[in-house]
């Protein structure tokens, strides 16, 4: 057996061809392509009908694809080689990891492992999601594969081999996700594992064969079969080789049983992977994305990295510090260069820039249209002052009545939330596309029994009563694209998803599907409040299945633990022998602070405010929080709250409902304190 192991690690076997149909075969380690069709139901078809396949071999293999069976059923054109390997007809690509330079700490990243296990968990199937990778051919998984995984539960051969692989099943599959088990458990769950799928330690059935690499059942299988009598301090010197070459011959036997007619992951698998996470977007490049500081307007910004199609971008010419914004590649936040010119929608750039639009003098580093998802335009047009329906660009979980403020080209329209002051300079205007899934006629809430934000305090709303107290007119339903129709999206109430929180896009986040309205997902955030939640399309490009960080190498932020409760400790007065008192802690929860900027306060007014920096957060000792004003209010408050300039002011902030309820002063020798 150790020659066999050395001749594999030295010259691994080559692939061999087919055989013909006179010649007699040796039982093998993976059978045979006429069973394999009996037992997966399989009818004849054409080459060019499985070319349709998701999973299907290169060009250059199609033949004999065509002839043996599709690609991920365990092809019967493999023989022995020196003895236990397994000659393939096709290669088996080499799985070539997605480059994961990230600048996130990957150390302090959520693992599902732990709550995949739960029996009520469930994902949401990675073929609802059109953006993400292999979603297209992922309903090709299936629950009963055959894979070749790493296995850790056995030892290293100095000289020989330092990885072991085993044979094991499909047992369940969440997201990315797959439980499996290893062939010889039989019915003893106690061993399964969670891994995904997409993992470098997953391989399709005969890659070991190809790579010389040895397939040795784990340990605890080995033991049970030899007696629980053996010692076990070091497995491969206490059991003899010799047994082991015995028994190779029985586990050889049980393989090709368990493997007859079974399924394997095609051979190009992790060339497909790859492709899909691939992005044509490079560090560099430059586009127009929305102004998060203004959202009426946008601005010129450069690729800092891609993450999994994930474009990490910074605002050129912006002084502040906070200048990154993230978002997906095909969000409809971001634009080619030239776009503001061309639709008519305000942008903030150099006459340099405005002039080499003018005259299309693109540049190298440019993103033009083509890289950018084409909309479809609505049957007819939109007029300004048309009421509608919307999401509140800046507090998602809240569907509004709203205004249509300016037509742009190209089916673009500048709309604002009704209810809300009215602001002259247009900076809570926001563009939406005709053709946006987030943009309903005038009762789509009331029919779908959703909440509306109404544009006033008064409990009873009635739509034509507010048509004719504002002389407005609503939008046609005509002019709302219907794709509800036939959606099948597969999402439903309960499911799990990685989601990026939109208030602040940099952090993905463990999430739960709420409620589906055709084809609209609410979002909750687990561990956070309803009012954090997020009305989404299905198509969605910042939802993401369960596993999609892992894969791309993404930090996956871990859901909110209720905290503890507090006992209040009475205070030691403060003397010769009492001691100082400490300095009030600094509140960590950014998440909890960036809401509240986008939230409303008591008057309806909202706090445009940039994320503070770490020193200007801070809790007293009642845990209300506070948020000191130096620079932090933008011309939007509400004159009661930006009555005085003082840069001591500070925002007391009810710890319940994270809503302002004053404004108080705190004295210079306690700000120092702080």
């Amino acid at each position: 057996m150790m020659d066999e192991y050395e001749s594999m690690e030295e010259d691994p076997p080559p692939p061999s061809a087919p055989p013909s149909g006179n010649e007699e075969e040796e039982p093998e380690l993976m059978l045979q392509d006429e069973e394999s069709k009996n037992n997966m139901g399989e009818s004849e078809s054409s080459a060019s009908e499985r070319e349709d396949t998701p999973f299907k071999l290169d060009n250059n293999n199609s033949r004999s694809d065509s002839e043996n069976g599709t690609s991920n059923n365990i092809n019967n054109n493999m023989k022995n080689n020196h003895g236990n390997g397994v000659g393939l007809s096709y290669p088996i690509e080499d799985y070539t990891p997605p480059s994961f330079s990230s600048s996130h700490d990957l150390k302090n990243t959520h693992s599902w492992e732990v709550t995949l296990a739960e029996p009520e968990f469930v994902a949401a199937p990675v073929s609802s999601f059109k953006h993400a990778p292999m979603s297209d051919c992922w309903d090709n998984i299936i629950i009963g594969m055959k894979v070749e995984v790493e296995n850790k539960d056995s030892d290293s051969l100095p000289g020989v081999f330092s990885h072991a692989f085993w044979v094991a099943t499909v047992l369940r599959i969440s997201g990315y996700h797959a439980l499996l088990r290893f062939e010889g458990f039989g019915q003893d769950g106690t061993k399964d594992f969670w891994i995904s799928l997409c993992s470098e330690k997953v391989h399709p059935v005969g890659w070991c064969a190809t790579k010389g690499k040895p397939l040795i059942p784990p340990k605890s299988i080995i033991l049970a079969q030899h007696g629980p009598h053996l010692p076990c301090n070091n497995f491969l010197s206490l059991i003899s080789v010799s047994a082991i070459q015995t028994k190779y011959s029985d586990w050889k036997e049980f393989l090709v049983k368990r493997l007859t007619g079974a399924r394997t992951l095609p051979s190009n698998f992790y060339c497909k992977v790859t492709e899909s996470v691939s992005s044509n977007f490079r560090p560099g490049m430059k586009l127009e994305v929305v102004d998060k500081m203004r959202i009426c307007q946008v601005r010129v910004a450069t690729i800092k990295e891609v993450v999994g199609r994930r474009l990490h971008l910074e605002y050129d010419d912006v002084e502040h510090d906070d200048r990154s914004f993230w978002c997906h590649e095909e969000s409809p936040l971001i634009h080619p260069i030239g776009w503001a010119l061309k639709v008519g929608h305000q942008i903030v750039a150099s006459k340099d820039y405005y002039d080499r639009c003018a005259m299309e003098n693109y540049e190298p580093e440019d993103c033009t249209s083509d890289l950018f998802p084409e909309y479809r335009l609505p049957p007819g047009n939109f007029n300004v002052g048309m009421k509608l329906e919307a999401v509140d660009p800046i507090n998602l979980a809240t569907i509004c009545v709203a205004t249509v403020m300016k037509v742009l080209r190209f089916g673009y329209i500048m709309i604002r939330m009704d209810g809300y002051e009215n602001d002259a300079t247009g900076s809570d205007w926001f563009c939406y596309h005709a053709s946006s899934p987030l943009i309903f006629p005038p009762g789509f809430c009331d029919r779908h029994e959703i909440k509306l934000k109404l544009p006033s305090e008064e409990e009873k709303f009635n739509w034509f009563d507010y048509l004719r107290e504002t002389r407005s007119v609503s939008a046609p339903v005509s002019l709302f694209c219907r794709r509800d129709e036939g959606c099948k999206h597969g999402f439903k109430s309960g499911m799990k998803v990685e989601c990026a929180d939109q208030m602040d896009p940099r952090l993905i986040c463990v999430s739960t599907i709420t409620k589906v309205v055709g084809r609209l997902l609410k979002v909750h955030f687990d561990g956070w409040e309803q009012e954090y939640d997020q009305w989404m399309d299905c198509e969605a490009v910042d939802m993401y299945p369960v596993g999609w960080c892992e894969l791309v190498g993404h930090k996956l932020e871990a859901p909110r633990l209720s905290p503890a409760p507090v006992k209040e400790k009475k205070r030691k007065p403060v003397g010769r022998k009492g001691k100082k008192e400490q300095p009030l802690p600094i509140r960590t929860d950014l998440r909890i602070l960036h809401h509240l900027y986008l939230t409303e306060g008591n008057h309806g007014k909202r706090l445009l405010c940039h994320q503070p920096t770490w020193k200007e957060i801070i809790i007293n000792p009642e845990l209300v929080l506070l948020l000191l004003l130096p620079h932090l209010l933008r011309s939007r408050m509400n004159s009661t709250w930006s009555s005085s300039n003082n840069k001591n002011n500070s925002i007391i902030v009810s710890p319940k409902t994270l809503h302002p309820t004053k404004i108080i002063t705190i004295p210079k020798k306690k700000k120092k304190m702080l």
